[in-house]
Formats: structure tokens, C-alpha cells, sequence
């Protein structure tokens, strides 16, 4: 109600003043009609006095007689008559007559001037006043609606910012490398732009609202009324963050600064640069930053780039870019291989996929893997169409050496070019990270078939070689581990593609709401899988839409994904409206453009696979440990020796969270049973009967009664926080 009265009183105010400023307008108007009214008095002026002139000739005509006499003719002259008297040859001239008549002609001039001159200066005079008045009265009426307006209270107003420019605080940290003098340098530049000019303490206030960790506490240091002044607290921080110790500081790090593949190193090295050479002479500062930015370079960039000579750190990042990019289309082409320390050989298996004439491998590594390769039937020593899915064929590959070629001039012609790239096949490197094409892929002979089968078949020979029997199975799991692990990474090859398409609305009335579209050239799934989140976005709006897959059928034939995304309820009501709104209908089909993206999957233990493969976990195994008494369990079919009963416990009460309750029947065996010291114990029971729990408890009895190390691994991270937190 308050706020609604001072908005009363503040129209009122508008409304008196436009009244006034209404009457101002009118007072204006009758100053012009005024002056309009002075005018048209001169004009008056002006044919009064010819009017009395023309009357002067008429008396000249009727009673006087021109003649010729000299001083007639100077009057005539005078009074502008001459043209318009008719002079008569023969003239009866009084000059008595003549006199009198000048004189009376020069005292009507006279007077008739006399008069206009006083009324022009008595208008001009009332004008005067007149104005005079009305801005006396204008300027008080303002400073009366000043006055009301500055008695108003104010009201707080709640409204969006202005768009600025942004700057990252400053921490002051060594890890970015930002010198504090450039940083200040944009933090002046924003002050700058304010509309209204800053105090000191205002600066001041600006700046360390801008500063955080290290820095902020630096101006802890400073007592109150320094903490007000801008120049002090800009003193006191360049004083530190730009002291001899961080300029050594930052040569050490400038000294081992290299560029890592894929890195952006221009602004690093520039960072570095500028804080260890802080103080110099920016002509010095920039052919250090020249220096240090081309050596600083990658191997092979850096000799291209100083093969240019660039005379300025610009060009030097310019040529650097152009190379860096040159080299990485001839690497997606196939013509060089980027350089790679990798040791790690390559196995012969390949995992098999069919699409069409196109055969896909899977290079199976140890103890990593590599992307998929879509091989042509040329290289392939069979015919496609007899390949099965998920078969394992053999190929011969590029050994994994670390090499570097280059031309000092271009092949004389296409012809040489070809078989230079044939020769250069041979010896370029193979690495894990790269989806290389082999050489040649032939089928698996008979004895490799036979060799896989006994791997694959039941471990009969374990009883009588238990050891040998483990390496053999630590290869073979580990080879199964890298299989599962090439697998999950291959489902997130679309990953970081967006699709835009047009996608059908089944029923834009229906909930949940659905869209339906199809995946072209889609040689598998690819993360395209049920349940999966993806991001959606109607082309034209405004936000963005997190999906699920409910259904996605991948088809073999014309390589393609059928999908259908549900939108979740919270999304219902705005994926409705915006599709409305830029949905188009043709034959009775509903179908609205649309861009798509595979969205982050949920986080699981998926890494347990490249954790396995990348150790031999059961060669390593010592004989008396529990898991060698798991294995003898499982595949040797030996009895476990089991522990002592432990003590019967009856009533077994439990504390979680500061919550306390009794243990079942059921919990309690289960807790007995982790008392014997058994390798293996299955706990099997319906959600929410508490297996979490008593997994928690077995867990901590174990460690804390037999002092030994305890390991828990669930198919989830979910399900691994859970038994944490219990």
C-alpha cells in the first residue's frame, strides 16, 4: 500500500507538471501572435508613410508647377518625386512656394519616422518583459516540481543487470599463468565502460570483489582504510604477484614449457613469458616471447615454422597454426602418422562386424585397445559375405615404431606419388589410439579354430597344471576384458556428432511425448541404445531438451537406426508448444525439424575391463590366498575348506546413520556364515530386504576381527557409494 501511494503521488506530480508546461505552450503562443501582431504594425508603418507621400505628390501636382531652376530639382530630388512629377517646359515658379514645400515636406518625413520608432521600441520593450517574466516563472515552476520530485521516497527496484564484459577472477595461482599487470590492464578496461564515474573505495571495492584464493587473502594483509584506496591495494598486490620470486618462479616453469599434442600453446608460453620477463622493455618482451614460443613448438611444427623465419610472434602463431593444420588432414589421410611412443604389441585378434561389402574390425590390444576400421574387400583374403558376426579373423599389421619422413621435394608425378605411399605403408606405425587400416586379413586357419575352441571349452586341464592352467587364463580374460572394453568404446563413436533431421511426431496430443526419426549410414549401434539420454533441440527454440530412448533397432541391411525418444514429464508442456509452433503437417504426417546428440551415459564401473586387461592378475596370485581358493573352487571343483563355526548370536543390533535396529533371522545366518572365513558367500534376496547392509557389516567385521584387506566390487558406482555410505 505504501509503494501504491508514493506511485499516486508521483502521477500527480505528472499531471501538474504537464498542466504547467500546457500553459507555458499557450503563454508561447500568445508571444508569437505578439510578435505577428508588431509585424503587420510595420507593414502598417510602411503603407502609412507612402500613403502620406503619394498625398504630398497630389499637392505638388495640384499647386506647384515644375520648373527648372537647380535647387527645385535637388528637392525633388530628396523626396524621391522627381520620376514621378511631370516637368513642364515652360514653368510660372514661385520659389517662396517651393521653400514652404520642402519644409513641410521634411517635417511629415520626420514626424512619420519619429512615430514608427517609438512604437517599434515600446513593442520590442513589452516583448521583452514579456519573455522575461515567463522564464522566471518557468524556472520556478521547475524547481517546484524538483523539489516535489526529490521529497518522494525511493523505491528499491529489482532489475537485470546490463550486459558487461566479463573477466575471470584473479587466485593469484602459479597453475594459469596469468600476469597480474595484464589482468589489471582488462580489469581497467571494464571500469572504464561504467556509465558513471568510480571513487577510490569504489575501485577498490570492484577490484577485490574480483580476486580470490591467494590473492584475496593478500588483501587481508591490509588494515581498513588501505583496503579503501584503490592505488594501495593495486600496490600491495603488484608488489607480491610480480616480485622477484614469482619472476624465477615463472622461468622454471618457462624452461621445461613444452607443447603436448593437440594443445594450444600460443597463450601459455605468452603468459610465462610476460610474468618472468615483468619489467622489461616491451620491444625486449616481445622477441623473447618470439623465441620462446618457436622453440617451445612440437617437433615437426617447429621445423616448418622456422623454416618460415617469422619476424613477429603473430606470424610465428600464424604459421604454426597453418602447419599444425596441414598435418593433421595428411594424418586423417593416411600419408603420415603422428609420432607415438607406444611399445605395446598387437594381438591377431579382431572383432568382426558385417555392413553391406564393408568389413569392420575391432585391433585388440594388450593391454589397451584401439578405434574400429572399416576394411575394403580388396585387402581381404576372403569374401565378405563369409564372414560371420563376431568372428575372429587374423590380419597382418604395421609394426609400432616411433618414425618421422620427410621430402625435400615433391614426387615428380601422380604415378610416383602412388608408389611412394605404397613403399611408405610398410613402415608406418600402428598405435593403439589410431583406427588404422592393416595390411592384409585372412580367415583363421584349422589349428587356430582348434587352439580358440580349447581356450573357449571347459578348463578340464586345470586340476592336474593349476599353475600353468592360470596363465593361460590370465591371457585369455584378458583378451575377453579388452573385447568388452572395445566394445563399450565403440558405442560412443556418435557421441560427439549432432544429427539434424526431421523427426515425426506420432500424436502431438499423446503422453509421453515422442519423436520418431531414422539413422542414416549408421554401420552398428553406436551408443544408440535403449535407455540412453540424448539431447534434443527443436530448431527455433530457445532451450534444450534431455531425452530417452525408448526404443532404437539398428538394421544391417541399409545401415540404419530407428529411433524413438520419449520426453520426460517435467518437458512435456514446453516440447508440445514448441513443436506446435514450428511443426509442419503433409498428408496427415506431423514432422518438425530437429538437431540430436548422444548425451553422456550413466556413470558405471565400465573401466573394470581396461583395469583387468592392463594386469596379469591371476599369474600373480600367491597359493595360500583367498583368490587361489577361488579359482581351485571354481575350476579345479575342490571343497573349500571352511572356517569354525563362530559364537551363535541371537539378538544382533545394528547402528546406521544414528539410527539403531535389530537384525532378521535370516541377516543373522548371513553374518554367521562370514565368520567361517569363506572365500566365496552368495547372498541372495528380494530389493529392499537389506543386502546392502549386511554386506556393510560382513565387510567391517571381516577387517576389524581378521585384520585383513577387504575388496568390494558391484556392477555400478552406484551400488558402490551405497555400501560406502552404509
Amino acid at each position: 500500500m505504501k509503494y501504491m501511494k508514493n506511485a499516486m503521488k508521483k502521477l500527480k506530480v505528472m499531471k501538474n507538471v504537464k498542466k504547467k508546461m500546457k500553459k507555458m505552450r499557450k503563454k508561447s503562443k500568445i508571444n508569437k501572435m505578439k510578435m505577428k501582431k508588431m509585424k503587420n504594425a510595420m507593414k502598417k508603418l510602411r503603407i502609412m508613410k507612402n500613403k502620406n507621400l503619394l498625398r504630398l505628390q497630389r499637392r505638388l501636382d495640384a499647386r506647384l508647377v515644375v520648373s527648372r531652376h537647380p535647387s527645385l530639382r535637388r528637392l525633388l530630388r530628396r523626396t524621391r518625386l522627381l520620376g514621378r512629377v511631370p516637368l513642364n517646359p515652360k514653368p510660372n515658379f514661385n520659389f517662396k512656394d517651393g521653400k514652404a514645400l520642402r519644409d513641410a515636406a521634411s517635417a511629415a518625413i520626420t514626424q512619420v519616422w519619429r512615430e514608427a520608432r517609438s512604437q517599434t521600441s515600446a513593442l520590442a520593450h513589452r516583448i521583452n518583459e514579456d519573455n522575461a517574466s515567463l522564464s522566471s516563472k518557468l524556472n520556478e515552476s521547475f524547481t517546484a516540481v524538483g523539489s516535489q520530485l526529490e521529497a518522494i521516497p525511493t523505491i528499491a527496484m529489482l532489475a537485470q543487470d546490463s550486459p558487461s564484459p566479463k573477466i575471470a577472477p584473479f587466485t593469484g595461482s602459479s597453475e594459469d599463468g596469468v600476469q597480474f599487470s595484464i589482468w589489471l590492464r582488462r580489469l581497467n578496461d571494464i571500469i572504464r565502460m561504467h556509465p558513471s564515474e568510480l571513487s577510490s573505495e569504489q575501485k577498490a571495492n570492484f577490484l577485490i570483489g574480483h580476486l580470490d584464493g591467494v590473492a584475496r587473502e593478500k588483501v587481508e594483509e591490509l588494515d581498513e582504510g588501505a583496503r579503501k584506496s584503490f592505488d594501495a591495494v593495486v600496490t600491495h598486490l603488484r608488489n607480491f604477484f610480480e616480485s622477484p620470486q614469482q619472476r624465477y618462479v615463472a622461468r622454471q616453469k618457462l624452461s621445461v614449457c613444452k607443447q603436448e599434442p593437440g594443445e594450444a600453446a600460443a597463450n601459455r608460453v605468452l603468459n610465462l613469458v610476460r610474468s618472468a620477463t615483468a619489467g622489461q622493455d616491451p620491444a625486449t618482451q616481445k622477441d623473447r616471447v618470439l623465441e620462446e614460443f618457436v622453440s617451445r613448438l612440437r617437433g615437426d611444427i617447429r621445423y616448418f615454422v622456422k623454416l618460415d623465419n617469422p619476424a613477429s610472434f603473430e606470424q610465428a602463431v600464424t604459421k604454426a597454426q597453418m602447419v599444425e593444420q596441414l598435418l593433421s588432414e595428411a594424418t586423417a589421410e593416411r600419408l603420415i602418422s603422428p609420432e607415438h611412443r607406444s611399445n605395446s604389441p598387437a594381438t591377431a585378434a579382431r572383432r568382426t562386424y558385417l555392413s553391406g561389402s564393408v568389413l569392420q574390425l575391432r585391433r585388440t590390444w594388450s593391454p589397451c585397445y584401439s578405434l574400429p576400421v572399416s576394411v575394403s574387400p580388396s585387402i581381404c583374403e576372403f569374401r565378405v559375405s563369409d564372414a560371420d558376426l563376431d568372428e575372429i579373423v587374423t590380419a597382418i599389421s604395421r609394426s609400432n615404431v616411433s618414425c618421422a619422413m620427410r621430402f625435400s621435394e615433391f614426387p615428380a608425378s601422380k604415378e610416383a606419388q602412388r608408389t611412394l605411399c605404397a613403399l611408405v605403408r610398410n613402415f608406418l606405425p600402428a598405435h593403439p589410439e589410431e583406427g588404422l587400416l592393416p595390411l592384409r586379413v585372412f580367415k583363421l586357419t584349422r589349428s587356430e579354430r582348434e587352439w580358440i575352441n580349447d581356450r573357449a571349452g571347459n578348463f578340464d586341464n586345470y586340476r592336474a597344471h593349476p599353475r600353468s592352467a592360470q596363465q593361460y587364463m590370465a591371457q585369455l580374460f584378458n583378451a575377453a576384458c579388452l573385447a568388452l572394453a572395445a566394445v563399450n568404446h565403440m558405442n560412443d563413436e556418435d557421441e560427439e556428432r549432432t544429427h539434424m533431421l526431421d523427426a515425426v511426431i506420432p500424436d502431438i496430443e499423446a503422453f509421453p511425448f515422442r519423436f520418431d526419426f531414422t539413422l542414416a549410414d549408421m554401420s552398428s549401434e553406436c551408443g544408440w541404445t535403449n535407455q540412453r539420454p540424448v539431447y534434443l533441440w527443436i530448431v527455433g527454440s530457445r532451450s534444450l531438451l534431455r531425452t530417452i530412448i525408448q526404443q532404437a533397432v539398428h538394421s544391417f541391411e541399409d545401415r540404419s537406426i530407428a529411433v524413438r525418444l520419449v520426453v520426460p514429464a517435467w518437458a512435456h508442456r514446453y516440447a508440445v508448444r514448441a513443436t506446435a509452433r514450428r511443426a509442419r503437417t503433409r498428408d496427415n504426417v506431423t514432422t518438425v525439424r530437429v538437431c540430436v546428440r548422444l548425451a553422456p551415459p550413466p556413470f558405471g564401473a565400465e573401466p573394470l575391463y581396461e583395469l583387468i586387461s592392463q594386469s596379469q592378475l591371476f599369474g600373480e596370485f600367491p597359493e595360500n590366498s583367498q583368490a587361489t581358493a577361488v579359482l581351485n573352487a571354481i575350476y579345479g571343483q575342490q571343497r573349500i575348506e571352511a572356517g569354525p563355526d563362530g559364537p551363535q548370536h541371537e539378538n544382533v543390533s545394528v547402528s546406521v546413520g544414528g539410527r539403531s535396529f535389530t537384525l532378521r533371522e535370516d541377516q543373522v545366518a548371513a553374518l554367521r556364515m562370514s565368520e567361517r572365513r569363506l572365500p566365496i558367500l552368495a547372498i541372495q534376496a528380494a530389493f529392499g530386504t537389506g543386502k546392502t547392509v549386511v554386506g556393510a557389516l560382513i565387510a567391517a567385521r571381516t577387517f576389524s576381527k581378521f585384520q585383513e584387506r577387504v575388496i568390494a566390487t558391484t556392477s555400478t558406482n552406484t551400488a558402490v557409494a551405497q555400501l560406502t555410505d552404509t
